[in-house]
């Protein structure tokens, strides 16, 4: 298993296990910022509260602001490590196991990865092509590596993703920079 699976192991199991008996959540079910800021610094997410862009500092106003403790919450919910029930973010007693086991936590989290689109790409003012048909681009992008029999270019990657999420739209009048910003 590589570093980069061992990362995200090892942060999903801090997480479930700072999560203990359970903790309480928002009205609209998020991580509340005062959890948000010390799982941001106990997980290593790497996201910033309340950030300064030149002389101005904009407040963080909720966890989904948070992109990857957010995305990492939400992949552990997918994974079927955690649960909402009544206001709570609370551990999937029978999954716990998995915990323990990295090769089993690892298959848990990426047979999750169709489930957690949502959480992967954002909404935004300008939506990419691919937050439509996640599920199309995924297969793709997987059938393609799964298929190989040796490393792929990246651009081929990219080339057939693009060709799977924009089959079902026609795009032959929307201008180059238009089709660009899509391709997000």
């Amino acid at each position: 298993m590589d570093e980069s699976h061992g990362k995200t192991v090892g942060q999903v199991r801090e997480l479930v296990g700072w999560i203990g008996a359970g903790r309480k959540l928002t009205q609209t079910g998020r991580i509340t910022l005062a959890d948000a800021r010390t799982l941001v610094e106990l997980l290593g997410t790497g996201d910033q509260m309340d950030p300064v862009i030149g002389d101005r500092m904009f407040k963080t106003k909720s966890s989904e602001e948070l992109y990857h403790l957010n995305l990492l919450a939400e992949w552990a919910k997918a994974a079927r490590l955690l649960r909402v029930a009544g206001g709570r973010l609370l551990p999937v007693k029978k999954n716990a196991r998995l915990l323990d086991r990295t090769d089993g936590l690892w298959n848990a989290l990426f047979e999750a990865v169709p489930r957690i689109g949502s959480a992967v790409l954002v909404s935004g003012w300008l939506e990419s092509v691919f937050s439509q048909e996640y599920a199309a681009g995924l297969r793709t992008l997987l059938h393609r590596l799964y298929a190989a029999r040796g490393p792929v270019a990246g651009d081929a990657l990219r080339s057939a993703v693009w060709q799977a999420v924009t089959a079902p739209y026609i795009l032959d009048d929307v201008p180059p920079e238009r089709l660009r910003g899509l391709a997000r």
